[in-house]
This record gives structure tokens, C-alpha cells and sequence, in this order.
């Protein structure tokens, strides 16, 4: 019984985790697995809280990567954990949230009004192709 038990916890996690990842995945800022260098490429003519969302180094790790003020980026890693509430968003040992657009402005240091998600077509045109 116990055994049985365990098994559905661990299969809810799992929902859990999958669901957070798809609800990254599909955000309309997500670029996927590409370098920082490449993100910083992509962000080089935007503004003051333009963003992205891309892979990070190990599985459930992200990072949203931005622009601070003119030719400066930010890159934070932030990862999906589980607590007695749920699964949530976590940036370091603050910023807790279980969701994600405002893990976003709180990462950011705005609103959510000022937080400018790069759409993944805009690329194109960070690159005057």
C-alpha cells in the first residue's frame, strides 16, 4: 500500500513538472537551448527590460536573460522546485513564486507592465536580415 502511495506522489510530481516546463516552453519569450552570447546578440537593440526565456545548463534550470540599460544584460539562472504548496519558481533563496510572470518582474526589478518579452520571430530583425 505505502508502495503504491509513493508511486502516485512521485507520478503528481512528475504532472507538476512537466506541466511547468510546458508552461516555459510555450511562453511567448522562450528561445530555447542558445548561448548567452547569442542572447545578448539577440537583445543588443532593445530596451530596458526586454527579455528572454532560454535552457540552462541541467535539466528543470532556465535562465531569463535581459537587458538592464543600454549594452548591459543580465543573465539568472532560475530553477522549478517543489514545497508543501506546489511547485514553484524559485530565483536563489527569494523571489518564490508559482508564477511565472511575475517570478519575470520580480527577477527584473519592475512591474510586469515594464517586463518586454523579445518574441522569437523579432530576432530576425535584431539582425536587420
Amino acid at each position: 500500500m505505502a508502495l503504491v502511495q509513493k508511486s502516485k506522489s512521485l507520478l503528481k510530481e512528475h504532472l507538476w513538472v512537466q506541466k511547468k516546463q510546458k508552461e516555459i516552453e510555450t511562453h511567448v519569450a522562450w528561445h530555447g537551448k542558445i548561448s548567452g552570447m547569442y542572447c545578448e546578440a539577440l537583445l543588443r537593440e532593445h530596451s530596458a527590460f526586454t527579455y528572454l526565456l532560454r535552457t540552462g545548463e541541467e535539466e528543470g534550470h532556465f535562465y531569463l536573460s535581459f537587458v538592464q540599460s543600454p549594452l548591459s544584460f543580465k543573465h539568472q539562472p532560475f530553477v522549478i522546485r517543489f514545497s508543501v504548496k506546489g511547485w514553484f519558481y524559485q530565483n536563489g533563496y527569494t523571489g518564490i513564486t508559482p508564477d511565472l510572470d511575475e517570478l519575470i518582474s520580480l527577477i527584473m526589478h519592475c512591474s510586469s507592465e515594464q517586463c518586454r518579452p523579445l518574441v522569437k520571430q523579432e530576432e530576425l530583425r535584431s539582425f536587420n536580415l
